[in-house]
């Protein structure tokens, strides 16, 4: 499952291929939303919980409150089934959606505020390194930034922005940018869950925290 953005979705997969799936536009808040959408899959495919292998969830950066839920409603699912579980960062998993992609690739996400979420890879045949981890900070930066971690090369870029985005991250690189079709809306799920099965990511050894990048807008009040 993965909630980090304002497109959540859940997904069920076996061998490789999705079995059932789920995108909802979270427009109410991810703890309304999300477990009624986890009962959609399971039904759809006429399974259980309990009847799930692994677990997977979306860690992050994203929407704060998305990230958080998803996680706890994951580790609850653990605690109650049993199963293992895997986080994903969600960069990763939007990388996973190039499909075929080969050289340096960015993964990019809006991260609100007028700033972006950006990691660099370096993708190849057998899998991907990572080449910038994630950071953030504006369109225009972050660009310029990838562009010089990737030797001034050109590079691949996907992610889920607005043209006006698109154009001043692209700017900031020089152009030197070659954007993939958009995956605005694309599940992010499936991936998490690709991801997951890939064996790339570590079991939850019960220390699994949200990957949030920057510091929270919410702020605890002062005493």
């Amino acid at each position: 499952m993965d909630t980090s953005s304002f497109t959540g979705s859940v997904a069920l997969v076996e061998d490789g291929m999705v079995v059932s799936e789920v995108v909802a536009r979270l427009r109410a808040s991810h703890s309304e939303a999300l477990l009624p959408i986890v009962n959609e899959v399971l039904e759809r495919a006429s399974t259980t919980l309990t009847d799930v292998d692994l677990l997977a969830v979306g860690t992050g950066p994203g929407s704060f409150t998305g990230v958080r839920i998803a996680l706890a409603t994951a580790k609850g699912f653990r605690l109650v089934t049993g199963k293992p579980l895997v986080g994903v960062p969600s960069l990763d998993a939007l990388a996973a959606a190039a499909v075929g992609a080969r050289g340096p690739l960015a993964a990019v996400l809006d991260a609100r505020r007028d700033e972006v979420f950006v990691a660099l890879y370096h993708a190849t045949a057998q899998g991907r390194d990572i080449l910038l981890p994630p950071t953030h900070g504006t369109p225009e930066a972050m660009g310029a930034l990838v562009r010089q971690t990737a030797g001034n090369t050109e590079l691949l870029a996907i992610g889920d922005l607005s043209a006006a985005l698109w154009d001043r991250f692209t700017h900031g690189a020089g152009n030197g940018i070659t954007v993939l079709p958009s995956v605005a809306g694309t599940p992010l799920a499936r991936f998490v869950a690709h991801e997951a099965l890939s064996g790339l990511h570590p079991r939850d050894d019960g220390r699994l925290e949200p990957l949030y990048v920057r510091p929270s807008d919410a702020k605890l009040p002062t005493r």
